[in-house]
């Protein structure tokens, strides 16, 4: 595994702004994912550096998920990696009404 700069950012939090599917690989957000709740965050396909990952229904033991985020400007997420921990046989269905998105510290051993 290469190595990563890491950028800690805590205490994001978001809604989705629309249907996330089952399958799908991008969806968009209420609210872009910000470093300090003003200045917003952005990732580039070619720029690992950038890539940060979200969770998904973080309460709900049985429908979080946690994805990768390796292409996005401002709220739209145009390329997702589902389910990165492998928690679920198929990718969940999230529906947008009061479903939370956060951004937490995450680190893989």
């Amino acid at each position: 595994m290469a190595d990563r700069k890491t950028k800690i950012v805590n205490f994001y939090e978001s809604t989705l702004a629309a249907l996330l599917a089952s399958g799908a690989t991008n969806v968009s957000l209420t609210n872009a994912p910000t470093t300090n709740g003003t200045t917003k965050i952005s990732a580039s396909s070619g720029d690992s550096s950038t890539h940060y990952f979200l969770v998904i229904d973080p309460d709900n033991s049985a429908n979080r998920e946690v994805i990768l985020v390796t292409q996005s400007t401002d709220e739209t997420l145009t390329t997702i990696t589902r389910d990165v921990e492998g928690r679920h046989a198929t990718d969940p269905n999230h529906k947008q009404e009061l479903l939370y998105v956060w951004q937490y510290l995450l680190k893989y051993l």
